[in-house]
């Protein structure tokens, strides 16, 4: 086959098998967010056990959030005079 037969659209029944898909990994993933979020909560006074049911990289985002506004509010100028 041809790069461009490979690169085809997929037929109708495809495409409705594709749609199911997707929309079923957004359920799961909904469900999988919410439970590494109830998990963060029970498990706060636990370091170790949060490690190892939440998600490095949602754990890195919030960090890397908390440094940038960490470093936006040691830049701004003091409104005191």
């Amino acid at each position: 086959k041809t790069l461009l037969e490979l690169s085809a659209r997929p037929g109708p029944k495809a495409s409705e098998k594709i749609d199911l898909r997707d929309r079923l990994l957004c359920l799961l993933n909904t469900r999988v967010t919410e439970a590494r979020r109830a998990a963060r909560f029970v498990f706060r006074n636990c370091p170790e056990i949060q490690r190892k049911v939440t998600s490095a990289y949602q754990r890195e985002r919030r960090a890397s959030r908390r440094q940038q506004s960490d470093d936006t509010a040691s830049n701004t100028p003091s409104t005191d005079a």
